[in-house]
């Protein structure tokens, strides 16, 4: 029993670097050893423990995005459901409530889904205008083809979750998802009556909704 005390904090030591390390690993520039080992570090940091560098780089956050399902069931279909600006209202109500965090999933999952870093960018271009056919190239698609398939499933179990949620005692066939992008209003519009437009990123067509969550509240 003591030998086991012992190596409980050695145990959680190792833990907790590992852990930082994988988050170290996400948020430095792209290099080979983040391209090697790219898939690994995408599955333990994404969603939940995403980083990003948005907050120092000299552009701001100006967009706001919304994930919007729609269910369909034996009789019939809903409408459009915004399943992200409720959750973030709520969180804007208390931030030091669990919406904090819900409230950045969906934002978190289409941005690594749907863009792509931009040194990761400038490497592919780089990569183009030399050789198109470069094996760096095919990997690099290999590795945008296989984020995109991991958070698409990542937003189904989301979205499935919270359409569990909405109506717990019916039985949904199928979900379809749509990503909207809104600009957000400049500091110096803020006293102005304007509405932003939504604007669609991505439909994402209609599929079986994932059996094996449970509901969001």
């Amino acid at each position: 029993m003591k030998k086991i005390i012992v190596f409980i904090p050695v145990i959680l030591t190792f833990i907790l670097i590992t852990h930082f390390f994988a988050l170290l690993l996400s948020v430095i520039p792209f290099n080979p050893v983040v391209l090697k080992y790219n898939e690994q570090i995408t599955n333990y940091v994404n969603p939940l423990f995403t980083q990003t560098w948005t907050l120092f780089a000299p552009d701001p956050i100006s967009s706001n995005d919304a994930l919007h399902i729609k269910l369909e069931f034996e009789e019939g279909e809903t409408e459009w459901i915004d399943t992200t600006n409720p959750i973030v209202g709520k969180m804007h109500d208390n931030y030091f409530s669990p919406y904090n965090r819900l409230g950045r999933i969906t934002q978190s999952i289409t941005s690594q889904m749907l863009t792509e870093e931009p040194l990761v960018h400038d490497l592919r271009e780089s990569i183009k205008t030399k050789d198109d056919k470069n094996e760096s190239l095919a990997e690099l698609d290999k590795q945008s083809e296989k984020r995109y398939d991991t958070n698409h499933e990542y937003l189904l179990r989301y979205a499935s979750s919270y359409a569990k949620h909405l109506f717990p005692n019916e039985k949904i066939e199928t979900i379809e998802m749509r990503v909207l992008h809104q600009k957000s209003i400049p500091y110096s519009e803020r006293n102005e009556d304007i509405e932003r437009e939504w604007e669609l990123v991505a439909a994402i067509k209609k599929q079986p909704i994932s059996n094996d969550v449970l509901p969001l509240f």
